[in-house]
């Protein structure tokens, strides 16, 4: 079971009543059912992080404040498969080539690809993929090249990155890995920091 975590709730509850303030509206005692499912998912194995994601963006479309599906690379929901990871995967690098330029030094690279990584995972979640995380590897390192998605049921694990290094830009790629090991995780949304 997932533990209590009482900063967690206080802070998803500062962020609910910030949308409502943006909508111009004061939250009402309705205002609690975001609360309940944003507890109910963690309980039921999405995580902390992945479902405050999930419900704030259902928040904003409930107050009108409109979805970030809007943007030209955003991949519009659909059923979970493997060509929709593809696409958002080519999408966010897109939307973020910044992140998979040449960089000076080796610490710069593996930041962007952490966060590349981060926002392909929210990218996922906003195209209609309900479970996603980081791959575990292995070795019991999380990895900052590879996501997990499930997909029809079954759990499947994606080489994204080859990760570049000082002077040396990193390479986009989408390739099955085996003993997918997810680490649930929401990401970076658009506008969020890395």
């Amino acid at each position: 079971m997932v533990p209590y975590n009482e900063q967690e709730v206080s802070d998803y509850i500062d962020d609910c009543v910030a949308l409502y303030r943006q909508a111009g509206r004061a939250p009402d005692p309705k205002a609690l059912i975001w609360l309940g499912r944003m507890v109910y998912d963690t309980c039921a194995g999405m995580g902390w992080t992945a479902s405050r994601a999930k419900h704030l963006e259902e928040l904003r479309g409930a107050l009108g404040l409109g979805l970030p599906t809007e943007s030209p690379f955003h991949v519009p929901p659909g059923p979970p498969s493997v060509d929709l990871a593809r696409r958002v995967v080519s999408a966010t690098a897109a939307e973020f080539p910044s992140l998979l330029q040449v960089f000076k030094t080796d610490a710069a690279a593996l930041q962007a690809a952490d966060e590349f990584l981060l926002r392909i995972l929210w990218h996922l979640y906003l195209a209609g993929f309900q479970e996603v995380g980081r791959q575990r590897n292995p070795s019991g390192a999380v990895s900052s090249d590879k996501f997990c998605v499930r997909i029809a049921g079954d759990w499947h694990a994606y080489d994204c990155l080859s990760i570049g290094f000082a002077g040396v830009a990193p390479i986009l790629r989408f390739q099955e890995v085996g003993s997918p090991n997810p680490v649930m995780d929401a990401g970076i949304p658009d506008g969020g920091g890395g």
